[in-house]
């Protein structure tokens, strides 16, 4: 969809659109917080509420760079980008957590380690971009108290288990993604069938993702992904064979680092859309 559009888009009602959309809408957003802060993101866990005849619908998702925030004596940083409307207004905002030497940083400084985080930099979207507003305070007591460290506000939940850590050169990789929230996922929501794809897959230490298709959430008809319904449910798992997802030059012998990422296979009473992401993991294909 065309970035000019998607922009004014923000300004319209956007309860009932389409999950594609929604994505866009997220994309967008993220490109635009990345472009304010000079700091490439990366997007992890994020999840819709767009119920008809809800006076409200929203997304949320959670982002980190692993540069510097401007401004802020940091050497990484998290966040939450937020967008709700609903007929009358509409409006985005990210909330962000710098952190410096794995502690959580105030306009006091460095956290220390026994500290609540009573503090965060909030940055508002307007006149089609984000603008930093400073520093904020939580809502209440203890809104952000659970976060200490990095990884707290970017939340990797699934844990991937192999069914051994080396692999013959074209034999399956069986990899178990754990801690997924349906037990049963073989469901059509709103038109969107749960899949899983990969966020990266990288050879050798080479700084290249191989699967270049997981800079952004898949889209319903992405033919890169794999339906639920094609994977083995069991329980709070799936099993899935990695070598089913393409990557440049293909499953070649060597070391890996791998991600991925679970889209909508939450109960359909949490969330319309939604996407959690895997702890990183090793293999060696010989």
């Amino acid at each position: 969809m065309n970035q000019h559009a998607i922009r004014d888009g923000l300004l319209r009602d956007p309860r009932g659109r389409s999950e594609s959309e929604w994505l866009d809408t997220l994309d967008f957003l993220v490109n635009s917080l990345s472009t304010a802060t000079s700091c490439h993101l990366h997007l992890g866990t994020y999840w819709c509420t767009d119920n008809a005849g809800a006076p409200t619908a929203s997304i949320i998702g959670r982002v980190r760079s692993r540069h510097r925030l401007p401004g802020v004596k940091s050497d990484y940083w998290e966040a939450a980008i937020c967008y709700t409307g609903g007929s009358d207004r509409t409006y985005a905002d990210a909330y962000l957590f710098p952190y410096l030497e794995d502690r959580p940083v105030t306009r006091n400084g460095r956290l220390a380690p026994d500290a609540e985080l009573d503090e965060l930099r909030h940055w508002k979207f307007s006149d089609g971009e984000f603008n930093d507003r400073g520093w904020t305070f939580p809502d209440g007591p203890g809104e952000w108290g659970w976060i200490e460290r990095p990884g707290d506000e970017y939340q990797q939940t699934l844990a991937v288990t192999l069914a051994r850590s080396n692999f013959g050169y074209g034999e399956p990789i069986l990899a178990t993604i754990r801690n997924v929230v349906v037990p049963t996922a073989h469901r059509d929501l709103l038109g969107s069938t749960g899949r899983i794809s990969l966020i990266h897959a990288n050879r050798n230490k080479e700084n290249t993702n191989l699967y270049p298709w997981g800079t952004r959430p898949s889209r319903p008809t992405c033919r890169y992904a794999i339906p639920i319904q094609q994977a083995l449910v069991q329980d709070s798992s799936i099993l899935v064979d990695l070598t089913r997802f393409r990557i440049r030059g293909g499953w070649t012998p060597g070391n890996y680092h791998v991600a991925l990422r679970v889209q909508n296979c939450r109960d359909k009473n949490d969330w319309t859309y939604s996407s959690d992401i895997s702890l990183p993991f090793k293999l060696i294909v010989e």
